[in-house]
């Protein structure tokens, strides 16, 4: 097992900015009752923090010191589901600015913002109306993706995608479009770094996955949290990540992320780690490994007295891409050995139909704009349900 490395500083912020959209969330969440109650939960455990220096720096390192950071990831992608990754490659100073233009963003009057909000039809720019689980965040957020040729503006015909075009504050906020696009790549290869690790511990050729995210889809979300006057309920209700990794930018300061560990509805939170970065298996990751590695459920608790700034990137495989268990060699055994019967996961016994990224990432955003019933899952691909 690779290097482990268990760090918990906590830096009080120094100062707070309020979003314009607080007082109005404010009076909303308590009279509507759109914020589901969170049980009080005492952590003892906490997920693994992982030095991947060999991942990311090669060439200073060993094989055997790749093949130890390898299995570390991919047995807290096992057990865990969720873990934070230290020497990952991507400078404080990024962070730090990001954290920076993200609340400055979110500062901006509400008409401003309003000007490049998203729609039914763009699920990219600026929002105040996220739902989860058919119920609404006690949060603002604000999206960009991926654009096919960056050289042309964002509304150019071939920048239209799938899930609509990037929509940018300009120079309200100046220097943020390049600071985003900076952090969006940095994580990117991130992910690419982790996927490398996890198939080759797989049984795998360390590239096996590069095919599917050619291109990539990914986006990059930004999210404010007000202050809740009811700390009592959650800031985003529990759900999985739809995508293959999340790679999370977390503030400083506030915890507030929980994972319900291996689903047995107890709540472990997630600290953010000074200098690391916070990853978790998604949706496509556990349809690959045929249940080896598991979505976990997470949710943010809502914060009386602070708000908090998070930022998510979401590595998401190319919208043709059909994800279905692949062959996956060793020892390696799903979770569940009855429905298993014993077989290794993906070996002629495949729990999930093939999933079409870009038909399930489209049902998914449909969920998250207004409310459509029942939110598309990948229980709903499972062969045995």
């Amino acid at each position: 097992m690779g290097r482990l490395v268990r760090l918990s500083v906590l830096v009080v912020l120094a100062s707070l900015h309020t979003s314009v959209c607080a007082e109005e969330l404010a009076m909303q969440c308590p009279a509507t009752g759109s914020c589901e109650e969170a049980s009080t939960t005492h952590d003892v455990l906490e997920p693994p923090t992982i030095d991947i220096s060999p991942l990311v720096n090669t060439n200073q390192h060993s094989a055997g010191e790749w093949d130890a950071a390898a299995e570390a990831v991919a047995r807290a992608c096992e057990q865990w589901g969720f873990f934070q990754v230290l020497n990952h490659g991507i400078p404080q100073a990024l962070l730090d600015d990001v954290v920076s233009k993200g609340r400055e963003l979110f500062s901006l009057p509400k008409t401003e913002k309003a000007k490049f909000k998203r729609t039914e039809t763009n699920a990219r720019g600026w929002y105040d109306d996220e739902l989860t689980k058919q119920t609404r965040d006690w949060k603002e957020g604000f999206d960009v993706g991926h654009v096919p040729e960056p050289d042309k503006p964002p509304d150019h015909p071939s920048n239209v995608v799938a899930e609509g075009y990037n929509q940018w504050p300009g120079e309200s906020v100046p220097s943020f479009k390049e600071t985003i696009d900076e952090f969006y790549s940095s994580a990117a290869l991130v992910a690419q770094r982790l996927l490398e690790g996890i198939a080759s511990h797989l049984g795998l050729p360390r590239g096996h996955f590069a095919p599917s995210f050619e291109p990539h889809t990914s986006y990059l979300r930004l999210n404010y949290y007000p202050q809740c006057p009811e700390p009592s309920t959650l800031s985003v209700n529990r759900h999985t990540d739809a995508g293959a990794l999340t790679v999370l930018l977390q503030e400083k300061g506030t915890t507030a992320l929980q994972v319900n560990h291996k689903g047995t509805e107890r709540w472990v939170s997630i600290p953010p780690v000074d200098g690391a970065m916070t990853i978790n298996v998604g949706d496509m990751l556990q349809v690959w490994t045929n249940d080896l590695f598991v979505a976990p459920e997470h949710r943010v608790l809502s914060q009386k007295d602070r708000d908090r700034f998070s930022a998510p990137f979401f590595y998401n495989p190319a919208y043709h891409a059909d994800i279905a268990p692949l062959p996956i060699e060793g020892e390696r055994k799903a979770d569940d050995q009855a429905t298993a019967a014993g077989g290794l996961a993906g070996q002629g016994k495949g729990r999930y139909r093939p999933v079409n990224w870009g038909e399930f990432r489209l049902r998914r955003f449909a969920g998250d704009y207004s409310n459509q019933g029942e939110e598309v899952q990948i229980s709903h691909y499972r062969l045995d349900a």
